[in-house]
Parts: structure tokens; C-alpha cells; sequence
């Protein structure tokens, strides 16, 4: 009896991004692969092998080490209007930016000394991590876990 492999179309990646299945596509050829991101497919299709430069620093990137980037940081949202060339710092930076003012959005914000700031600031601005904040703020209370301590 010989079994018969059938592919998904295409598949929602864990982290929100359209893989399609294009096994004879040039960016899975080339490395012996069947799926792709479909950004990385629309971009290919509408601006070829380049060169390009980053869209938000201008230095030069190429297939090896470009970022597709999202302009609306939808990533479903693969219109080729909506996709441009980054840079791999410039893209971390962006994603930085978008997680931090996502945490913002949906966190919690304390007020100490007339200053209010989110979590993440605090911790910052402590110098320790988010959850080790959380844990102090729940546990001693929001004045005492922020205020700097001098260290002996």
C-alpha cells in the first residue's frame, strides 16, 4: 500500500505569520525546503533579487540578511504596499518598539514619588527584570518595591 503525502496550502505560523507551501518556488529551491513566509514570497514577486536597501537606515541588505518588514506590523497583512526591505538591527528595533508599546497598552501602570510609569519602566529604571518587579510589587507592596535600595 503506498501512502500518499498531502500538503497544506498555506498554514498560520505560530508567531501570526502566513507560511504557504511553494516547493518549486526560487526561495524554498534554493534551500531544499517546501514552505515559505508568504512576505518574503510577495516581496520576491514584485522586486526580484535586488539589491535593496534598508527602508529606516538606508544601508545596503540583500536576500542573505534582509528582513521583510510589515509597515503596519500586521503580519498578515502581505500586500506588497504593506512590505519593505530592513535591515536586521532596524527590524529588532521595530519589534522592540511594537512589543514595548503593546505592554504599555495592555499593562499595569504605579505611581511613586508623583512619577507614573509602566512596569517595564521601572524595572528599567531599577535595574532588574519585569517578573522580579511584579514579584516585589505583589508581595511588599508598590512604595517599598520602588524605591532604590543602597546596597552595603
Amino acid at each position: 500500500m503506498e501512502t500518499i503525502r498531502t500538503h497544506k496550502k498555506c498554514y498560520r505560523h505560530s508567531d501570526g505569520y502566513i507560511i504557504k507551501h511553494a516547493p518549486n518556488h526560487i526561495l524554498c529551491s534554493n534551500l531544499d525546503r517546501e514552505y515559505e513566509y508568504e512576505h518574503r514570497i510577495v516581496f520576491f514577486e514584485n522586486k526580484g533579487y535586488g539589491p535593496f536597501r534598508c527602508h529606516w537606515c538606508n544601508i545596503p541588505v540583500s536576500w542573505t540578511n534582509m528582513h521583510i518588514d510589515h509597515l503596519d506590523d500586521n503580519k498578515t497583512n502581505n500586500s506588497i504596499l504593506n512590505l519593505v526591505s530592513s535591515c536586521s538591527r532596524c527590524n529588532t528595533t521595530r519589534s522592540g518598539l511594537y512589543l514595548s508599546n503593546l505592554i504599555k497598552v495592555q499593562g499595569k501602570f504605579y505611581t511613586h514619588n508623583n512619577v507614573t510609569l509602566h512596569l517595564s519602566e521601572w524595572a528599567r529604571q531599577l535595574n532588574m527584570s519585569h517578573s522580579a518587579l511584579a514579584w516585589r510589587i505583589k508581595n511588599w507592596g508598590v512604595e517599598k518595591a520602588l524605591t532604590k535600595r543602597k546596597r552595603n
